[in-house]
């Protein structure tokens, strides 16, 4: 998919379980590039994304996105919500950014909602950024954790300059709120920033702020 646009809104319920919900494409496991959604994406499902539900690595050459965006609000009473992509499955993200709301139960991020390996695959999140504000809700359940400006929960991968201005609001999350990465397992993350006056609306929760707080990871 190549200069593809969307200006509609997506919307769906919690019937039969739904899952990938997005913007422009509810999955992707080819290429994106130079495209863009507008609408806003309101479901009761897994997987939602301003821009694209889940990105699935299937093989070299799989599940890049590039140089695209999405503006619309992003809500879910369910998990793995994000202002760009929902589930980031071993797939690539660059160049890209996400610039709506994103309102979740758990896994929530201004960029995506989780990343994690798909077949040995490592994902990738590098020159993005997100500007809108992220809260939680509690739709679900779910124990509600897991928000971060740029990723809600990273089991692994990349993310590398990175920067997020909206605000995050835990309020109601049991544990991993971050204005840059909720939860992360493992992974490795350079050059992100926030702004360290504005981003939190309430109190960092989790053992990975202390690890960022002391990296210097944020603007001051």
């Amino acid at each position: 998919i190549t200069h593809a646009s969307s200006s509609g809104s997506v919307t769906g319920d919690d019937e039969d379980n739904p899952a990938n919900f997005g913007g422009l494409a509810g999955f992707n496991a080819g290429t994106i590039s130079y495209s863009w959604a507008s609408g806003a994406v309101d479901t009761a499902a897994v997987n939602v994304g301003g821009l694209v539900g889940v990105n699935t690595y299937q093989g070299p050459g799989t599940a890049i996105i590039s140089d695209s965006y999405a503006l619309g609000n992003v809500h879910s009473t369910n998990e793995i919500v994000g202002g760009l992509v929902g589930d980031n499955l071993g797939g690539t993200i660059q160049r890209s950014y996400a610039a709506g709301n994103v309102n979740g139960a758990r896994d929530v991020g201004g960029l995506a909602g989780r990343m994690r390996a798909q077949s040995g695959h490592d994902p990738l999140i590098e020159n993005a950024y997100a500007t809108g504000n992220l809260v939680g809700n509690a739709g679900g359940n779910l124990a509600h954790a897991n928000m971060g400006g740029a990723v809600g929960e990273m089991w692994d991968g990349t993310v590398s300059n990175v920067f997020f201005t909206g605000q995050v609001d835990g309020t109601g999350f049991v544990n991993n709120v971050h204005p840059l990465i909720g939860a992360a397992i493992e992974g490795y993350w350079t050059n992100l920033y926030y702004n360290s006056e504005t981003a939190l609306a309430s109190e960092p929760l989790g053992e990975i702020h202390r690890s960022l707080y002391a990296s210097k990871a944020y603007l001051e």
